[in-house]
């Protein structure tokens, strides 16, 4: 306890030869003292308290009492007579010691919740698991979700609101307002981009703490140029960042919706004599859109640490940037639920998150709609979802026909068969699309085939799939090479049987790198020039990039 007002002091650290355990937050520990030794030495530590070593009778049961001393904060703390930048500076200097360079796992839940004009639209409760690296390197935490559970509130016009239920980057929150990890925020070379005010001292979680003003040197008008601004709560013991409110104000988008503002509460805890990230909560403000303001929250909260035997995630476990939120393959199933309701049941009695206040209502539309708007609304649903769920894929890459010039007396070239390519790709039931590709050359070679087409059948199946996953594409179809030229009479047109193989590479979870081997068998031919100037050579070659929307 604390020799000065006797308080209990959590946290300690007791240390008996190589065993190391810790006290409970009234304060107390036990140790079994059975030894061949009559007497055995502790040694007990605790953040912001001399250190102190005891001899203790192993032969006794009796309770003792321990009292460590305060370290003065007024030896430690530097003088902020001289502006708050010594402050600042010693607190970023500090880093690699008051948090940890080691990589470790924090596990946790997070709340996202949409509201519109004071109605809750949705909300989805998750298990998540956080990888990172330490705070001594450049490299980034990564996020994999555990379980979630997601809970349609009420859906109002689809027009309004269907972007607000994808969040994307929803579960990457905590990885990106880590305002001591990242980049963004704290940079010893930046210190000048803010004005900053000392507002003195105070006590927070039982400490004493500096409180710094900033906000960022803006353009000349406030009210339209992008701006930080907030408050650090920085100990003055241990110079380590406890805590940080944000205010972001005049972003320009975010994904379709405008921003009007966002404000972020971060708050670190000390574990072990390192600090770590414990609690979060970012609020999103979006600027009103059709008649309908909405209004984003994101909390997280820390229930347990790992450090050992920590490695990254693996390819398909993490969230990466743009992916959907909700991902249908991690929903929880009945005891699942059951866990999850109640950890974020006891984070609300404990005030840690806030509870929602709601009756659960799952409703595609308001009552008062006809049945027309009803049936229109669940097919944009659907629609939706069905996009989110990798339905479409558009893809941009380059092409060559599987044609050869013969004669170069119209002046058309070999570089005219290079085209640009653009495909559409839907998905219609398990591992089965349906394919359109369309190309254009743009005149190069002396000679248009703008009008080429292909469409096709593909049945997809993958290897590597729990890692980076390959995927192998047999297809069949139809495929249309139309050649034509301006200046003079020449249009030839033809006609084929496509079939061909396509590999894919999973680049990110929305993006693949492809190649395409495509075999043209011939129909027929029609030319406006007698016998074509042309060769088929039957094959083509195509590469280049889907993306998944």
């Amino acid at each position: 306890m604390d020799s000065e007002d006797l308080n209990p002091i959590a946290g300690c650290q007791i240390k008996v030869d190589d065993m190391k355990i810790f006290n409970s937050t009234d304060g107390s520990f036990k140790i079994n003292m059975h030894s061949a030794f009559s007497f055995r030495t502790i040694i007990v530590n605790s953040l912001g308290y001399y250190s102190d070593t005891f001899r203790i009778d192993t032969g006794s049961h009796s309770e003792m009492r321990i009292t460590l001393k305060r370290k003065s904060a007024l030896l430690e703390e530097v003088s902020v007579s001289n502006g708050t930048n010594n402050v600042l500076e010693k607190a970023l200097k500090n880093i690699s010691n008051n948090y940890s360079v080691c990589p470790f796992f924090m596990n946790g839940i997070i709340r996202l919740v949409s509201t519109s004009d004071n109605n809750y639209l949705y909300n989805s409760d998750a298990i998540i698991d956080i990888y990172h690296p330490g705070y001594s390197t450049n490299k980034k935490s990564e996020v994999k979700l555990v379980r979630n559970k997601l809970t349609i509130l009420k859906r109002f016009k689809y027009d309004s609101t269907y972007l607000i239920r994808w969040v994307r980057n929803g579960y990457r929150s905590p990885l990106n307002f880590d305002i001591v990890h990242s980049k963004d925020y704290l940079r010893l070379d930046e210190i000048k981009r803010y004005n900053f005010v000392y507002k003195g001292k105070e006590v927070y979680n039982h400490r004493t703490v500096f409180l710094i003003d900033f906000r960022e040197k803006s353009g000349t008008d406030p009210l339209k140029d992008k701006m930080l601004e907030g408050t650090l709560f920085i100990d003055s013991i241990d110079y380590a960042f406890v805590r940080a409110d944000l205010i972001l104000k005049n972003i320009r988008t975010s994904g379709f919706i405008p921003i009007k503002e966002l404000v972020a509460h971060i708050e670190y805890s000390n574990d072990n004599g390192k600090y770590y990230l414990k609690r979060m909560s970012v609020v999103t403000s979006f600027l009103p859109h059709n008649g309908i303001t909405v209004n984003n929250t994101v909390t997280y909260l820390r229930t347990s640490i790992d450090t050992t035997q920590v490695t990254p995630f693996g390819y398909k476990e993490k969230i990466q940037v743009s992916d959907a939120s909700q991902s249908t393959n991690s929903l929880a199933g009945g005891r699942e639920i059951a866990k999850i309701d109640s950890l974020f049941g006891k984070a609300e009695r404990d005030k840690l998150i806030s509870p929602i206040q709601y009756n659960i209502v799952d409703t595609m539309t308001t009552s008062s709609h006809n049945d027309s708007v009803l049936l229109q609304n669940r097919f944009k649903y659907q629609f939706a979802d069905y996009i989110r769920n990798g339905g479409l894929t558009l893809g941009l890459g380059i092409s060559k026909l599987p044609l050869s010039v013969l004669s170069n007396n119209m002046d058309v070239e070999n570089s005219g068969m290079y085209s640009l390519l653009i495909t559409d790709r839907f998905r219609l039931c398990g591992r089965f699309c349906l394919t359109f590709e369309s190309s254009v050359n743009f005149g190069v070679g002396g000679i248009s085939n703008n009008k080429s087409f292909n469409v096709y059948i593909t049945n997809s199946f993958s290897i590597n799939k729990y890692h980076r996953p390959i995927y192998i594409s047999p297809y069949l179809g139809y495929g249309k090479i139309a050649l034509d030229r301006k200046k003079s009479d020449l249009s030839v047109v033809y006609n084929n049987l496509l079939y061909g193989l396509q590999a894919e590479l999973e680049l990110t979870h929305k993006s693949n790198l492809y190649f395409s081997s495509s075999y043209y068998h011939n129909l027929n031919v029609k030319s406006t020039y007698g016998d074509p100037p042309f060769r088929l050579v039957h094959i083509a070659y195509s590469a280049g990039v889907n993306f998944k929307l």
